[in-house]
């Protein structure tokens, strides 16, 4: 692995400084195809307010602004780089009041229940403990009938190509199996797991 993939890899799962704000930068270009994808498996209604949790550097934030013109979005990193570089990306709606970030993670989410109409989780799963009781938490937070939904670039399907990675940093690639009994454990009404490629997608309804 060469020295600048090595730089980004292991700015990742929680970016700092200046790494960290490439990172980010390069997380907006190579998720957009993932995220759209993804947002078009479920519906999004022009009042929805929705949650990214993982928001890195905003893109998916504005996106579902886009989708949600007359709601509100919100998102939360555990990184003070990724808030700094999201509320950058998507400056005049947050002037606006239309897309609010803060620091937060899924182990503890800074809002009440019921909230919710979508939450999206777009490359970050990887990095997530007790990701049973994340999906538990995110659960909560969802309006009935709201969605949950993963987005990933890799899983665990046995052919060894994310061990590269695995020996850099922390990291948990789950089987499709794995990620619908996570969603089943934490309570979802509904789970579906959507292969496509490498990619894969998790939506739970609550």
């Amino acid at each position: 692995m060469n020295w600048l993939k090595r730089k980004r890899i292991t700015n990742a799962g929680d970016p700092k400084g200046f790494w960290g704000v490439v990172t980010l930068a390069n997380m907006n270009d190579d998720h957009a195809e993932l995220t759209d994808e993804g947002l078009k498996k479920i519906e999004i209604k022009k009042d929805a307010v929705c949650l990214d949790i993982g928001c890195g550097g905003g893109r998916t934030l504005a996106r579902l602004s886009n989708l949600a013109p007359q709601g509100k979005i919100y998102g939360v990193d555990i990184s003070g780089t990724a808030v700094k570089c999201a509320k950058l990306y998507n400056a005049a709606a947050v002037r606006k009041g239309l897309i609010s970030v803060k620091k937060g993670s899924a182990l503890a989410l800074p809002f009440p229940e019921n909230t919710f109409d979508t939450v999206t989780a777009v490359e970050t799963f990887y990095f997530w403990d007790n990701k049973v009781q994340c999906v538990k938490n995110i659960k909560e937070v969802l309006k009935d009938g709201g969605k949950f939904i993963v987005m990933l670039d890799a899983y665990e399907d046995g052919s060894g190509d994310n061990e590269e990675i695995k020996r850099e940093i922390k990291i948990d690639f789950n089987t499709p199996e794995e990620l619908e009994n996570i969603f089943k454990s934490a309570g979802f009404a509904k789970t579906e797991v959507i292969k496509e490629g490498k990619r894969i997608y998790a939506i739970g309804t609550k």
